[in-house]
């Protein structure tokens, strides 16, 4: 703003001069300069209102101001063509104008094919793509299907490099013409029904980032794992099956850096994850594995992991935390009620009485905890180092709110003034060894947590932020 304040007063400097027309009369490059920070709408509607100068200059050739054009936002893409009386007129209009211009159009956004039955408006998008698709480096494309106007911009989409597919209509193919993109670096897919036909994959040699929602896969296709991928995105598969990474991950196995698989219905994270040495992040959110395996700790490269909303996972294994160089860890929702505690770490409150009948009574319903957190400290002694590396910390269970429920169970302050931790409360001692954290969010919090908290601010010296439950503490 600003800059654009700065700006406004050098155009009205420049136009002082130009007596009653004022800024009708401005300089053009004052007048290109202003409306490059204007969206595309304002410059072809709003804009053109004010006079016939500042129209010709806000559209004019030269194509800068049109590195990105969304037509959808148009109102000749936006209705029926029969709704639009001078319609024709329009598209002439608009064909002439983007004729003109199209060697600056660098990215496209466009409902492909809204309405089947609107045989002008096929023939209008037609046209669009005869136009630019040759140039274009990145396209969004919203289709009901794979058809007729989707591959008009595909197969002339030589310079591709990102591409958006929202099939929010009955397709579950990729178009066959996807297999000419063959710059594709950057591929996202949205469809509804599932995508079942992905062949086309297997010629985007270059493609470095894939992105499929609601896939509805039960594996990761061969087609995939040969591409020289770094980041890997698949929401709502149906990975219920633990062989949905194969034993031999192909080239996946030494280029991939990111791998995110919310809600894809894990109940088993195979040991074969372990063979993608590269990988930097791994989101596991919104799934159903009870536990980590231990072969994870081979992920020597791992700074990010997230298991949001893994309410079956109840153990974050002390030798998996101390093996991975993790700065960020999320397990907000989840299972998991006790962090891994250093040996030798100081509690929160230590220096009086403090109260662990808790943890025994909490960890003797499940059989496959850790135990104590003591247990888990002793077990993580050999390399605490995962709280001291952490910047980014995301944890809250739902039992802890629950338990917090009665006055007993908000009693954090015992007889002997000592800091107590709640029947089945949070324990939040290993939060306070994580002394580089920046961020910090917890959840499901109970009331009367006051005191550990106020601990937590003044052992967490590089906090930046801070939220608990709902509310930010500190930002």
């Amino acid at each position: 703003m600003a800059v654009l304040h700065d700006t406004l007063e050098a155009a009205t400097a420049a136009t002082a001069s130009c007596g009653a027309q004022g800024f009708g009369a401005a300089p053009r490059e004052v007048l290109q300069h202003m409306f490059s920070f204007l969206p595309l709408r304002e410059r072809c509607q709003t804009v053109g209102t004010v006079c016939a100068w500042w129209r010709d200059v806000s559209l004019e050739e030269g194509g800068s101001l049109l590195l990105d054009l969304n037509l959808n936002r148009l109102p000749l893409f936006a209705q029926r063509t029969r709704s639009l009386p001078d319609f024709y007129q329009q598209r002439a209009s608009f064909i002439a104008w983007l004729l003109r211009r199209r060697a600056g159009i660098r990215r496209l956004a466009l409902t492909a094919e809204r309405w089947e039955d609107d045989s002008q408006a096929v023939i209008l998008r037609l046209a669009v793509a005869e136009i630019v698709a040759a140039q274009l480096e990145g396209l969004r494309l919203v289709a009901t299907d794979s058809g007729r106007t989707t591959s008009p911009f595909l197969s002339g989409g030589a310079r591709l490099k990102e591409l958006h597919l929202d099939y929010w209509g009955r397709s579950n193919s990729l178009p066959r013409a996807l297999a000419d993109c063959t710059a594709l670096t950057k591929l996202t897919v949205q469809c509804s029904g599932g995508l079942q036909h992905y062949q086309a994959l297997a010629s985007l040699k270059a493609l470095q980032d894939l992105s499929v929602m609601d896939c509805d896969w039960q594996r990761i296709p061969a087609e995939v794992l040969q591409l020289p991928l770094t980041r890997l995105h698949l929401r709502y598969a149906d990975f219920a099956d633990g062989g949905w990474l194969p034993g031999d991950a192909g080239r996946l196995a030494s280029t991939l850096q990111e791998l995110a698989l919310p809600g894809c219905q894990i109940s088993e994270v195979p040991e074969a994850l372990a063979q993608l040495s590269a990988l930097t992040s791994l989101c596991l959110d919104r799934n159903y594995m009870r536990h980590l395996p231990a072969s994870l700790a081979r992920l020597r490269r791992l700074q990010q992991l997230s298991c949001e909303g893994c309410s079956a996972l109840r153990e974050l294994p002390p030798a998996l935390a101390a093996a991975l160089p993790l700065r960020s860890l999320n397990l907000l929702h989840s299972g998991v009620a006790h962090l891994p505690l250093a040996a030798g770490g100081r509690r929160l409150g230590a220096g009086s009485q403090h109260t662990r009948s808790s943890h025994s009574s909490s960890d003797s319903g499940n059989g496959d905890n850790a135990g104590s957190t003591e247990e888990q400290g002793t077990a993580c002694s050999s390399g605490s180092g995962y709280l001291s590396q952490l910047t980014e910390l995301r944890w809250g269970v739902a039992e802890w709110e629950a338990a917090g429920g009665g006055a007993a169970a908000r009693r954090w302050v015992g007889a002997a003034g000592a800091l107590a931790t709640a029947a089945g409360g949070p324990d939040l001692s290993p939060v306070a060894q994580a002394t580089g954290l920046r961020v910090l969010q917890l959840a499901h919090v109970p009331a009367g947590a006051e005191a550990q908290l106020a601990e937590l601010r003044e052992r967490l010296p590089l906090l930046a932020r801070l939220q608990v439950n709902s509310a930010v503490l500190l930002e």
